[in-house]
């Protein structure tokens, strides 16, 4: 006759079962605590060897599923695992016919499914009641932290997520085996068929009830997720806009900033490029005083040169005719002309040069009238610059004015929305904590029940037995 294989929760020590492959490990309550609680961590590889244990699988099982050899350093992770109290090994019992029955590993699934979601539900209970408050003592650092974890969670939701994946088509799989199992034991045993029924009518009801409870957490923890991601949306639209306005705020400084220091340049380069004119034309101008003051002296010195050559030849010219009256008259007459004609000559000369030199002082003022005509228009500009620039300086004062108290009023505006947005997620966090103990209690409540009903059920089936 055939044989089937069962599990019975029976505790055995690391060292009499020698890491056999066939060995089937459980979670104890601290392997489930480490699990669904957010406190020290384990390390990765102890993590994911406590994430593959199921209650059901061997160790040759969890090796085949990770895709690992047997001479991989998963078995020993197991086994530390076991031997630190977060795992205990579960043996297989050989049952003769009469003992063909899912109930004893159905019930230690639930039990450990049950343990898992209800230190689940309780840790995650103290983390939001010890993250608000924390919120009211420190929000900057609370949301720092939430979103630390909010990154965490949504990494382990991920991992969770896969192995849950695999584990719904293991079970599966399981199932659809168990179902030839059951088929192949009624027929092998008829006279079982009324224990059998009985036993698994009861298994679906347990089965049906747990499936239903688990829906109703998985809604509830659905609808906590919803509520929190509506919250983490609204926080993080909050924090962008704040982000944005601040970057604003600071590319109008950088500008404002900019742009007064090109203007402080320009303003220097300007004064600095007036200032070499004005020395140049200075410069220029005193160079031309001092180039006519030579010419004029030296064309006064020739001048005077001359006027002493021609007074030493009218000299020498009156002795030498003084001397020739003696010989002849009309020599005499002859000198007193020449002599008229170079005294004309002389006079015309004179006044040639005394034309001249009022030409000549005509055109150094009337150059220096046009210098100082220049150097008045040059004024002018600079002055009108000058005022140009105050005005335009006044503009920048006001604008920048302005700017700073739009900006004061943008960052009051900020400092309120962000008042608002504190207050608000504050209420709701309360809120969400009144809901999520009103879960709590309603779950407690339920489990109370469900315990009460399996208990009565429990108690009934032995009456009946007897």
């Amino acid at each position: 006759m055939a044989r089937s294989w069962a599990l019975f929760d029976a505790t055995l020590p690391i060292d009499e079962l020698n890491m056999d492959l066939s060995t089937v490990y459980s979670k104890t309550a601290k392997g489930v605590q480490a699990i669904t609680q957010k406190g020290k961590r384990l390390p990765a590889g102890l993590a994911r060897a406590l994430s593959l244990v199921d209650g059901r699988a061997t160790v040759e099982e969890i090796l085949e599923k990770a895709g690992e050899p047997p001479t991989s350093a998963l078995p020993g992770n197991l086994a530390d695992l076991a031997k630190d109290g977060y795992l205990k090994a579960v043996a297989r019992e050989p049952l003769t016919e009469l003992s063909i029955s899912p109930d004893n590993s159905a019930s230690m699934v639930v039990s450990e499914t049950v343990d898992e979601t209800f230190f689940k539900v309780l840790a995650e209970t103290e983390a939001r009641k010890k993250l608000m408050k924390e919120a009211v003592a420190n929000p900057q650092e609370v949301r720092q932290k939430a979103q630390e974890e909010a990154a965490a969670m949504a990494e382990e939701e991920t991992m969770r997520r896969k192995i849950e994946a695999r584990e719904t088509a293991e079970a599966e799989e399981r199932s659809r085996q168990k179902a030839v199992q059951q088929k192949i034991a009624e027929a092998m045993a008829l006279e079982e068929a009324a224990i059998k029924a009985r036993r698994e009518a009861e298994s679906r009801a347990a089965e049906a009830e747990e499936r239903a409870r688990r829906e109703a957490l998985e809604k509830a923890a659905k609808e906590a997720d919803i509520r929190a991601a509506t919250e983490r949306k609204a926080q993080e639209e909050a924090e962008a806009k704040a982000k944005a306005e601040a970057e604003e705020w600071k590319r109008l400084e950088a500008e404002a900033e900019n742009r007064a220091r090109r203007e402080a340049e320009e303003k220097t380069r300007a004064e600095e490029e007036a200032r070499i004119k004005a020395e140049a034309e200075e410069r220029a101008r005193r160079e031309a005083l001092e180039k006519a003051a030579k010419e004029a002296e030296e064309r006064a010195r020739q001048e005077a040169e001359q006027q002493k050559i021609a007074d030493a030849k009218a000299r020498e010219e009156a002795e030498r005719e003084a001397r020739k009256e003696a010989d002849s008259r009309a020599r005499q007459e002859k000198a007193e002309k020449e002599k008229a004609e170079v005294e004309k000559r002389m006079r015309k000369e004179a006044q040639e040069r005394a034309d001249k030199e009022a030409r000549i002082r005509a055109t150094a003022e009337r150059k220096a009238q046009e210098e100082a005509a220049a150097k008045a228009r040059t004024e002018a500009r600079k002055q009108r610059r000058l005022e140009a620039r105050a005005r335009e300086e006044a503009e920048r004062n006001k604008a920048r004015k302005e700017a700073e108290a739009k900006a004061k009023a943008a960052d009051e505006e900020r400092k309120r929305l962000k008042a608002e947005a504190e207050n608000r997620a504050r209420l709701e966090a309360e809120e969400k904590a009144r809901t999520e103990e009103g879960v709590r209690i309603k779950a407690e409540a339920e489990a109370r029940a469900r315990e009460e009903s399996e208990r009565k059920a429990r108690e009934a089936a032995e009456a009946r037995e007897k």
